[in-house]
Parts: C-alpha cells; sequence; structure tokens
C-alpha cells in the first residue's frame, strides 16, 4: 500500500501530464482523509494524478472513488484512454478504491441519486457554460461539499462559474489559492 512519501516520489518520478500541484494535491488528500468521505465523484480524469491522491485518502477509511471522464479531449484534443490513470493507481496498489466511467460529466450526473456522494470534484471541460453545468447537476446530487480546479489560472471558465453560483445561490465558497487554485463550497 502507498505511503504520503511513496506517493510524491512516484509523482514526481511521473510527472506528465499532471494538472495539480504538489500543493494542491496533499491538501486535498488532507481535507479527504480529514472528513472521511464514504464516496467521492471526480469529474475530469485524464491521466490520473488527482485520482491516485484520491484514492490514497479513500484508502485510509474503505471508501470509493467514482471516476468520470470522456477521454476524447484530454490533453488538447489529442485522444486518450484511462489506461495511463489506471496504471498509475495499479503502480500503487490503490486501483481497488477507484471506479472509472468514461462518460460525457453532464450525462453521467444528470443520471445519479441525490445523495449519492459526499464530494464531487470538478475539473473536467474548463468552459465556463460547462463548468457551470456540472456545478449545477453536482449541486442537485446534495454532496457535504463540492471543490472546481483551475480557479485562478488563465481558465476563466471554471473561476466564472463559481462566483455565478456564489452571486445566484447566496452562498460564498472558499477560494484556495494555489499553482491553479481550488473553489470549496460546503454544501
Amino acid at each position: 500500500m502507498a505511503d504520503i512519501c511513496s506517493l510524491s516520489t512516484y509523482d514526481a518520478k511521473n510527472p506528465h501530464g499532471a494538472g495539480t500541484s504538489p500543493n494542491e494535491k496533499l491538501f486535498l488528500w488532507g481535507l479527504l482523509s480529514q472528513c472521511k468521505f464514504s464516496k467521492v465523484l471526480e469529474i475530469g480524469v485524464s491521466r490520473g494524478h488527482m485520482t491516485l491522491w484520491f484514492a490514497f485518502a479513500q484508502s485510509a477509511h474503505d471508501g470509493r472513488v467514482v471516476s468520470v471522464d470522456n477521454w476524447s479531449m484530454a490533453h488538447g484534443g489529442a485522444s486518450a484512454s484511462e489506461a495511463p490513470a489506471q496504471k498509475r493507481l495499479k503502480d500503487n496498489k490503490l486501483d481497488k478504491f477507484v471506479t472509472f466511467c468514461k462518460s460525457d460529466s453532464a450525462a453521467f450526473l444528470e443520471r445519479q441519486k441525490v445523495g449519492a456522494y459526499d464530494f464531487v470534484w470538478i475539473d473536467g471541460d474548463h468552459s465556463y457554460d460547462k463548468a457551470l453545468l456540472d456545478i449545477e447537476l453536482a449541486l442537485a446530487l446534495k454532496p457535504k461539499m463540492i471543490g472546481v480546479h483551475d480557479v485562478n489560472q488563465q481558465y476563466s471558465g471554471p473561476r466564472n462559474a463559481c462566483r455565478y453560483v456564489e452571486e445566484m445561490y447566496g452562498r460564498e465558497g472558499a477560494w484556495v489559492m494555489g499553482l491553479r487554485g481550488i473553489w470549496l463550497l460546503n454544501v
């Protein structure tokens, strides 16, 4: 089983396509470890860098992660698959904690039941319309918390979608500034 030092070393040796900074990974791992969510939903997997850390956090209390991506637009439009993410998990003996689903995020979210997830992580399509749709569909599931990535980078879509949700729903989220930034909302 992985430990925090081996996971950090593994990430450092396998950085290709990493979209989450080391500090953000540690922050989210700590958050999930403290909250002990039973089921985490990850929207946007790509090569599974954050998936690995979610699985690590969930492994401590036998929680689960459902990771959703269509892999059609990963890495600037290059076709991809869940294989790199699966390998990353298998290399660290964390694969049993994650279920992958190849799907459009909105279609997936619309099929889920209210209360099915404790934490929803949104790091998929970075356009305003898609980020907002993912957030609104996630809100309808009534998780305990929603997190959105890339809110203070060149991607204005996720940042503006989070601001819209705060204004329209009268709900203030926490803006965790880091390399790319995270927005957290207690639901």
